[in-house]
């Protein structure tokens, strides 16, 4: 597994459904899964750089 993966279920390890909930609040998100989200952006983007870099050979 890649180290995100493990990453994700640190945070999310023995937490109740309904904390899982409150943490993923659109209006009041956890700082924890804030970092999640903006790691995820970045992966995206560096896929799609890629993935185009490699259409250009």
């Amino acid at each position: 597994m890649s180290k995100s993966i493990h990453t994700t279920y640190k945070i999310f390890k023995n937490k109740s459904k309904k904390e899982i909930i409150e943490m993923c609040d659109l209006e009041n998100l956890d700082y924890k899964v804030e970092k999640l989200i903006k790691k995820q952006q970045i992966k995206k983007e560096v896929k799609v750089a890629r993935k185009n870099n490699m259409d250009k050979r």
